[in-house]
């Protein structure tokens, strides 16, 4: 009786889990860091970006430029999809009219 509610537990568990959508990079597509109750893979610096973006499709072009300019990022191939990240670094506003250089990593995705 024990191992069958383990086993119905379990069950249950890995039912729950596989709705979940992919992570990449430890957080799901359509979250974003820190916002997220998810964490980020242990390979990412936390402590370096202020934000962790959404994923995005990019086009053709924008995958070529990416691939021209040599800062592709934590790329990754799931289902098909080309996942990588680059690097977006800039002034922006914080909080209370502070602005701050930060860096964002921005997640992408081609086709």
């Amino acid at each position: 009786m024990i191992g069958l509610t383990a086993l119905s537990c379990s069950s249950r568990y890995t039912a729950t889990q596989s709705k979940s959508e992919w992570l990449y990079l430890g957080i799901p597509v359509d979250e974003e860091h820190p916002d997220t109750k998810f964490r980020l893979d242990s390979y990412v610096p936390q402590g370096k970006y202020w934000r962790v973006s959404r994923l995005r499709h990019v086009t053709k072009d924008q995958y070529e430029r990416d691939i021209a300019s040599g800062h592709m990022l934590f790329r990754d191939q799931h289902s098909g999809t080309q996942f990588y990240a680059t690097e977006l670094r800039g002034d922006f506003s914080r909080i209370g009219g502070i602005r701050e250089w930060v860096t964002i990593l921005e997640r992408k995705a081609f086709p």
